[in-house]
């Protein structure tokens, strides 16, 4: 049977923004309908994973595959364009489909301009590809397939429309398990309970805003039943370790009965005690309501996401918004009042916009104080009645939809160049960011006594240095992290690891990865830092061309998903548990494998490898010397080993130290932490010479009682105090940073 490669195309070759924050839930769904008629499907995320279009051929050789599958919406266009063409150029004899918002706009419109592209299925695809593949399979004619634009011999066809799909419930769950770990996706910040994922309860929307495309769902609202929608979410949970969904629908408070249906059943399952909720409601006073939002409160949803696209009314009647400026406000009023927090968007450069109307969303914005509040530039995509317009007024300045995204303007409105456009979205959500910041930076000191301030200051050298940053945060501060984002319990019964032997250590281990993610990143400081901490360690190790890999303590994939190309990689670690996962997520990848192995006996040849990675490993070892020897000895002469670990003699220790505390460990599982010097000298023993060192992170020192519990979730979890400590790191460098990095050479 024919085997098809569904693809995410990589959207960073121009900026570095991830799409993916979610795997693709249209391509899963394709995926499970495929894999329902008997057709083999693997999943590439090549914008998740940012392979290259040599690493996406490899995998398609790899898989075998005869069809391949891209998806793509106009910011997503070009990427996946330039893929199609790469593949066709690669293998003529793959047949290659397109679909999404993007074909499913212009249809027949996408196979004239771009002639590598065999098949573009318009709208809802789940009964169409399975159609595609058997006709395919038999090589029968195209005609009689609805809902696609095909090519045959140089013509291209046009096919009628697909009516929608009313029973949305005979469709089967995504295929999740092809995308791995589904905790290694970002999900929709702010997260409240990790990890997160979408899923969808219905489609469609009635409504019949200018800016928004219907090709794809359409203006009918279909309905899952609410029980099917609960079972899904009740899967995620227990299969998949999902704690918090976003549901991704247009609207949820379209049906009120309906929705109140799902928010029962999620309390009968007892799920809002155990999970949170963020979805999109419409603001119209006819849908909102306090007992709509406590309802939803009681349900488990901490979010509610409101498209107020502009504080004028006048550009919201342009727009067909069918909203008031004052049932924003209400709906704003109400939900804060519940306790339920607000994403508030609003767009820059709609038809009627000027540097007046702009000015009265900056107003709304600071009127209605919603925890996060973004501005994005208003887009004329292809589909919409605001597309229609601005191509026959000659507003539209680019055709290179590699230009096109929601942050940066391709069309001017008849007051507004791009330029201008472009200005004041970054003037209003300054603007905002600034006043809101005001607005809460009182926070920070109100429970401190005016008394208690002033002995603050007098403390030398630490009491200037604390109000100092108090003043900086409050001025800084960004209202978009929830407070209650606080770290979490241990997935699993945590044990002193110095205490345990290596079998005890592995039985455990086995048991936190059995129970969930062992190692779990609570705050956007755990994400930061490890995104830092791949960034440092790729960029020391690059490049990895046919390299021989060896990572110690790889867990469930270690560096895996950011190495393109090597010759081979091995990823050992003590836990099975672990290694299962990481086969499954990653051992599809031509030239990768996973295998159970002491760090400390390694059972490999001398000479094998050109690079040992051994992220924050030596901390977990008994013997850091001998884990070390081993490396040096299956290292070829010339190959590197690439270490990092917490620094025992960081900054924020000796401080911890000068005012008369104990020395603390960062973690449970950490048998002994070694000072950068211990770390250098170890390795000086055992034969390396030291190349190149970093740090990670400069970790600030809160020991004044009772201050800490009220500052870290600023230090954990506010942006712009995460970046700053991140550039710190940087600059302090490995003896000084909360971690280092260090890269040796086996001479």
């Amino acid at each position: 049977m024919l085997k098809f490669s569904l693809i995410v195309p990589n959207t960073r070759y121009k900026i570095d923004y991830l799409w993916s924050i979610f795997p693709s839930r249209g391509l899963l769904s394709l995926a499970a309908c495929l894999r329902k008629n008997g057709y083999p499907v693997n999943y590439i995320d090549a914008d998740f994973e940012n392979l290259s279009h040599k690493e996406i051929i490899r995998l398609l050789e790899f898989f075998s595959a005869d069809v391949v599958g891209i998806t793509m919406n106009t910011f997503q266009a070009k990427a996946g364009m330039d893929l199609a063409k790469v593949i066709k150029q690669h293998n003529s004899d793959i047949k290659i489909i397109i679909g999404g918002s993007h074909p499913s706009a212009l249809r027949n419109q996408v196979l004239l301009d771009y002639p590598e592209i065999d098949v573009a299925c318009i709208g809802e695809s789940e009964e169409t590809v399975v159609e595609l593949a058997e006709v395919i399979d038999n090589n029968n004619d195209l005609a009689d397939i609805a809902g696609i634009s095909y090519r045959v011999k140089g013509n291209v066809y046009d096919n009628p429309t697909r009516p929608l799909i009313q029973n949305l419930d005979s469709i089967p769950y995504p295929a999740y398990d092809l995308s791995g770990n589904l905790d290694r996706y970002p999900g929709a910040q702010p997260v409240l309970k990790p990890p997160s994922m979408h899923i969808m309860a219905s489609r469609g929307c009635p409504y019949n805003c200018i800016f928004c495309t219907k090709c794809v769902w359409g203006n009918s609202v279909r309905f899952r039943s609410s029980e099917k929608v609960v079972d899904e979410v009740e899967f995620l949970h227990d299969s998949y370790g999902i704690n918090e969904i976003f549901f991704q629908d247009d609207t949820m408070n379209v049906n009120r009965k309906w929705f109140f249906a799902i928010c029962d059943e999620i309390i009968k399952r007892g799920l809002n005690r155990e999970m949170a909720f963020k979805t999109p409601f419409r603001v119209n006073s006819k849908l909102v309501d306090l007992e709509l939002l406590q309802k939803a409160k009681d349900a488990g949803f901490h979010m509610i996401f409101y498209g107020v696209e502009s504080g004028n009314q006048n550009v919201l009647n342009i727009i067909k918004k069918g909203i008031k400026v004052e049932e924003i406000k209400r709906a704003f009023v109400l939900t804060h009042k519940v306790g339920i927090k607000t994403i508030a968007a609003f767009m820059i450069g709609n038809i009627g916009d000027t540097a007046d109307t702009v000015k009265d969303s900056i107003a709304l914005a600071k009127k209605i104080k919603s925890e996060v509040c973004g501005f994005s530039i208003a887009t004329p995509l292809p589909g919409t009645e605001f597309y229609t317009i601005a191509r026959e007024k000659g507003w539209i300045c680019s055709d290179d939809f590699s230009e096109w995204s929601q942050f940066t303007a391709v069309s001017r409105n008849a007051d507004l160049t791009m330029e201008e456009i472009t200005t004041l979205r970054n003037f209003a959500d300054e603007q905002v960011r600034e006043y809101l910041t005001r607005e809460e930076g009182g926070f920070i000191m109100s429970w401190i006594s005016p008394q208690f301030k002033n002995k603050i200051k007098t403390i030398p050298a630490i009491g200037p240095l604390l109000v100092q940053v108090w003043r900086l945060i409050k001025k800084r501060r960004q209202r978009n992290m929830p407070k209650e984002n606080l770290p979490e319990k241990s997935p699993a019964h945590v044990s002193d690891y110095a205490k345990l032997s290596i079998d005890e250590i592995q039985r455990d281990l086995d048991k936190r990865y059995k129970k969930g993610k062992a190692y779990i990143s609570t705050t956007l400081w755990d994400d930061v830092r490890g995104e830092e901490l791949n960034k440092q360690c790729m960029d020391m190790v690059s490049p990895t061309d046919g390299k021989q890999i060896l990572e110690l303590g790889c867990g469930i994939g270690g560096s895996a998903p950011h190495i393109s190309t090597c010759g081979r990689y091995i990823g050992t670690d003590l836990s099975t548990e672990a290694i299962n996962t990481a086969s499954k997520t990653f051992g599809n990848r031509p030239g990768f494998s996973f295998v159970v192995m002491d760090a400390q006996d390694l059972k490999f040849s001398d000479c094998m490898f050109d690079l040992v990675i051994a992220k924050e490993v030596i901390e977990h070892v008994s013997n850091v010397k001998q884990t070390l020897q081993e490396a040096f000895r299956v290292l070829k002469p010339g190959g590197n080993i690439l270490i990092t670990s917490p620094n025992r003699d960081s900054l924020h220790l000796r401080v911890n130290r000068m005012l008369g505390h104990k020395d603390f460990t960062c973690s449970f599982d950490h048998i002994r932490e070694l000072t950068y010097g211990e770390a250098e000298k170890l390795l000086l023993e055992v034969g390396f010479k030291i190349t190149n060192t970093s740090g990670l992170f400069l970790k600030p020192y809160w020991g004044i009682p009772g201050v800490d519990e009220h500052v870290r979730h600023l230090t954990d979890n506010d942006p712009i105090m995460v970046d700053m400590l991140k550039e710190l790191g940087r600059l302090c460098g490995a003896k000084y940073a909360f971690c280092y990095v260090i890269k040796a050479v086996k001479p």
